[in-house]
C-alpha cells in the first residue's frame, strides 16, 4: 500500500522557504506571499475553507512550486497567477511527463548533487516582459492577447531548447527565461525520511506516481480540454514556424494523426495547403 500524501500549508511553506533559502525572520512575509496566490484564485480549483486546515496534493504542491518560481523571476503575483492559468495546458502536459519521469526514478534528485544527467529535463519557457504594464494601455486580463509572458509560454526537453533558442532570442526579444520542472519537482517533493533511504525513495515514487495521474486526470476532466491544446498548438505552429507532423507531435507530445490534422488545419487557415502526409517517391 503506498502512501496517502496530502501536505499542510505549514509543510508546504516549510518546504518551499527551505528551497528558496527564506531567512527565518522573513517567514512570515513568505507565507504571506503563498497565502496571496489563493486569494488570486491559484491554483485553479484549489479552494481553502475558513476555520478547516487546507491540504495540497502533489500537483497543487508543484502548482505552487511553479508560482515562487515564476516570482523569482520578477512577476508580480497577479501577473504570475494569470499568465499560470491562462496556460494551464502546457503546464499539465510537462508535469505529467515530469511526474512519469520521476516515479521511473526517484533517485533521479539529490540535495547534494541536484538532477542526474540520466534523467529527461522538461522545461518552461517564455519570455517575462516585465516591463509590460508599460507597454500596454489596458491591464492583461482585460487585453490578454497583448501579454507576451501568457503568449511565448512553452515547454519541452533538452533537444527542443537546444535547437531552438539562438531563434527564439534571435528576433525582437533577446531574452528568454527558463525554469527547469523536473528539476524544481526533484527539489520539492521532499520526503519525512532519510534521504535515499528506501522509505524516502518509496514516498517519492508515490509523490511522483500521484502527480502524474493528477496531471493526466486534471488534462483529461477539465473542460475546454481539446480547445486548450488546439489553441497551444496553433500558437506554437505560427509561433515556432513547426512544419513537419512529427517534430510537432514530439514537441507537444500529442500523437502523431492529431499532428497530422492540426498542421492540415493551420495550412489551410493561411493557404498554404495541406501537409501530404504520405509523399509519393
Amino acid at each position: 500500500m503506498g502512501f496517502e500524501i496530502a501536505w499542510t500549508f505549514g509543510e508546504l511553506e516549510s518546504v518551499l522557504a527551505s528551497v528558496h533559502g527564506i531567512d527565518q525572520s522573513k517567514r512570515t512575509a513568505f507565507q504571506s506571499r503563498l497565502k496571496n496566490f489563493h486569494r488570486l484564485g491559484y491554483p485553479v480549483g484549489f479552494h481553502a475553507v475558513k476555520g478547516k486546515a487546507a491540504t495540497y496534493t502533489p500537483l497543487q504542491i508543484i502548482e505552487m512550486a511553479l508560482a515562487v518560481e515564476m516570482t523569482q523571476l520578477g512577476l508580480p503575483p497577479e501577473r504570475a497567477s494569470w499568465v499560470l492559468a491562462r496556460n494551464r495546458w502546457p503546464i499539465l502536459m510537462a508535469t505529467e511527463i515530469v511526474g512519469r519521469e520521476l516515479r521511473q526514478m526517484p533517485d533521479a534528485f539529490s540535495s547534494e548533487r541536484g538532477l542526474a544527467e540520466r534523467a529527461l529535463s522538461m522545461f518552461l519557457y517564455f519570455d517575462p516582459t516585465a516591463l509590460n504594464p508599460l507597454t500596454l494601455h489596458l491591464p492583461a486580463k482585460v487585453l490578454p492577447d497583448l501579454d507576451e509572458a501568457a503568449n511565448s509560454f512553452f515547454y519541452g526537453g533538452m533537444g527542443i531548447v537546444r535547437e531552438g533558442i539562438a531563434a527564439w532570442t534571435s528576433g525582437q526579444s533577446a531574452r528568454l527565461s527558463l525554469i527547469n520542472l523536473t528539476a524544481m519537482a526533484g527539489n520539492v517533493a521532499t520526503s519525512p525520511f532519510d534521504e535515499g533511504s528506501n522509505d524516502d525513495l518509496a514516498y517519492r515514487r508515490d509523490f511522483f506516481r500521484l502527480l502524474e495521474e493528477s496531471a493526466f486526470k486534471t488534462r483529461e476532466e477539465w473542460g475546454g480540454g481539446d480547445e486548450a491544446e488546439e489553441d497551444y498548438v496553433f500558437n506554437l505552429l505560427e509561433r515556432e514556424m513547426v512544419t513537419d507532423p512529427a517534430s510537432l507531435a514530439d514537441h507537444a507530445s500529442i500523437p502523431l494523426n492529431r499532428a497530422v490534422r492540426y498542421c492540415d488545419e493551420f495550412r489551410e487557415r493561411w493557404g498554404g495547403g495541406a501537409y501530404d502526409s504520405n509523399p509519393q517517391t
